[in-house]
């Protein structure tokens, strides 16, 4: 536990030791073939009182993050660290108090917090951190509900979204750091405006920053802030929209702060990414859900200018990256905001706005949204959509660059000369096109030659038949043929310099490693980070838990297979009930979740 304070081990300690007797209790009778919440302990545990669970939590967190690290440093000094049962139940424990409403006390919801943000290193991304950080995020949330403003929670969450900038993931973090951002944004002291949850890599967050400042004086420009970053989804929820009202209503220049959020949408230049993809921005990620809540905000700004402006934001946001291979929209963000927000509008002039864009727009989702906010009938969105399907196609063709086609052609004559008699010599006797297929007594494994900028690559493949699958996978006159998709384990080699020789012993090497199935089972268990093999799903995944219990039935360990099993199972039975009701789940789904049901209580 480095970078945690005296005060905070001594914490931590206390809580341990408040904890013991509850969590030995659940620990002796939990195996990991039957769910916390299905075990007699684990019911028993759940129901004490509410105080009492707080080291529980605490203690669970810092376990999970320990294991996850001794597991870390395993892998590091190439030494096997074998995990069991034990490995699961901490996070098991946090994921059953996940939704209580525990008695967090700020030094607490501040350690939690640390044990996350202090384990994480740039080099490795460490599971289990996530799920201590994500923890106390949910834990933050919630005391800062009844004790706005508690400086330790603040301080320990900006420690925790530098640990996850520091990661250097994609997006600064993905959803948690922008989870992190809001909550930080929401909670900033009085007269204080926070605006770190812009992101900084466009041209629209100094604009917007500027703005902001010069109505720093309203005692809720914070709450804006934390309002407009919270605009997720297709359309604004029920409470979104009554809090913007408010705001609206308790603001005289509200319409002047939103046109001075929308109107730099209209002239500030693109900006390189500094991502593979897209390769430009109108706007960055992170700033995406605060744009949309501008655009939702105008809905309560009664001004004539409103409709034309949400029009114009829509009509650049849908515009097509200026790239040539680049079919994303500029801003869908905006866009889609904008057209929101004139359907929730309506009116003459809002609906005149929204058969301008209908005309203008060649994007089909925001089309299909247009049309049915007008009440177009089903025909004649139908229509329109095909229509335009139609016509990216075309564009698409005129467009393309035959490099890539010359060089798909290349590689497809290299592999008829040089590449499938060879394989076929090594037992690949069915193929089609580029891709090759070997099947063996427990498995089918795959190699399909793949032609990239960079050269070609060998993708390989090993799909296990002892693995039940909910939907078959494609065959030709009887012989499996599973795709890249379908297999459980998965590896890559690149054609280099010396030649496809030197790639097909490597080829060879890779199958042969994987051959033995003890050794597949001691990769899963073991979770170890190898750059030549990928694909089996996160540890502790219904997937994960699924391949890992086959396996293990596979090789004689009944223990370890009833015990995966029957945590997959039980995830997908609740996947299965929580199905769409009036479709109701496939037949093929449904079979398969009660062959896993059989298989985990098979002796």
């Amino acid at each position: 536990m480095d970078g945690l304070r005296t005060e905070q081990h001594e914490l931590l300690r206390r809580h341990r030791e408040a904890a013991l007797d509850l969590v030995l209790i659940v620990a002796s009778a939990y195996t990991g073939s039957t769910p916390l919440r299905d075990l007699p302990a684990g019911r028993a545990l759940l129901r004490e009182p509410a105080e009492r669970l707080v080291p529980v939590a605490v203690s669970a967190a810092a376990a999970a993050v320990e294991r996850r690290r001794f597991q870390q440093d395993a892998a590091d000094s190439d030494r096997s660290y074998r995990f069991d049962s034990a490995d699961s139940f901490p996070i098991e424990v946090l994921h059953a108090l996940g939704r209580r409403r525990l008695p967090f006390a700020a030094e607490d919801v501040e350690l939690l917090l640390d044990l996350g943000s202090t384990t994480m290193r740039a080099d490795r991304v460490l599971g289990r951190s996530f799920e201590a950080m994500a923890f106390g995020a949910s834990a933050a949330r919630r005391l800062l509900e009844q004790e706005p403003g508690a400086p330790p929670v603040l301080a320990a969450l900006g420690r925790a979204g530098a640990a996850l900038d520091g990661l250097g993931l994609a997006d600064s973090g993905g959803a948690l750091r922008a989870g992190i951002r809001t909550l930080v944004a929401e909670h900033a002291p009085g007269g204080l405006l926070d605006l770190s949850v812009l992101d900084e890599r466009d041209g629209w967050a100094e604009a917007a920053a500027s703005v902001l400042r010069r109505h720093a004086e309203w005692d809720d420009a914070q709450q804006l802030v934390a309002l407009l970053s919270r605009a997720h989804g297709a359309r604004p929820s029920a409470a979104w929209r009554r809090r913007s009202a408010e705001l609206a209503a308790s603001y005289e220049r509200y319409g002047e702060l939103v046109r001075g959020l929308l109107d730099p949408l209209l002239r500030i230049e693109l900006v390189p990414s500094g991502v593979p993809w897209p390769p430009v921005w109108l706007v960055a990620p992170g700033n995406e859900p605060f744009v949309r809540g501008a655009t939702w905000a105008a809905v309560d700004v009664r001004e004539r200018w409103v409709v034309g402006l949400l029009g114009r934001v829509a009509l650049r946001g849908a515009a097509s990256s200026p790239h040539p291979k680049v079919t994303t929209a500029l801003c869908h963000a905006a866009a889609s905001g904008g057209v929101e927000a004139l359907a929730e509008l309506g009116g003459p002039a809002a609906r005149a706005e929204l058969r301008t864009l209908l005309a203008e727009v060649r994007r089909r989702d925001l089309a299909k949204r247009i049309a049915a906010a007008l009440g177009e009938p089903p025909e004649a969105i139908e229509a329109r959509d095909q229509r335009l399907r139609r016509d990216k196609r075309r564009l698409v063709q005129l467009s393309a660059d035959p490099e890539p086609r010359a060089r798909q052609r290349a590689a497809s004559a290299y592999v008829r000369r040089d590449l499938a008699p060879m394989l076929r010599a090594a037992g690949f006797d069915d193929s089609a096109g580029r891709t090759f297929w070997r099947a063996l007594d427990d498995r089918v494994e795959v190699l399909h030659c793949r032609a990239r900028t960079s050269g070609l690559t060998l993708e390989l493949g090993i799909w296990f038949r002892v693995v039940p699958r909910a939907y078959p996978v494609p065959e030709h006159e009887g012989r499996p043929r599973p795709g890249e998709g379908h297999c459980d384990l998965r590896g890559r080699v690149e054609v280099r310099s010396d030649g496809l020789e030197a790639a097909g012993r490597q080829s060879a090497l890779w199958f042969a490693r994987w051959r033995p199935l003890d050794a597949v089972l001691r990769l899963l268990r073991d979770d170890a980070h190898t750059d030549d093999v990928f694909g089996w799903g996160a540890p502790g995944s219904p997937r994960h838990r699924v391949l890992t219990g086959y396996l293990a039935r596979a090789v004689g360990n009944r223990e370890l297979a009833r015990g995966q099993l029957a945590l997959a199972a039980a995830y997908y039975r609740g996947e299965l009930e929580g199905h769409d009701a009036e479709r109701g789940p496939s037949p093929e789904w449904a079979a398969w979740v009660e062959l896993l049901e059989a298989d985990a209580a098979r002796p």
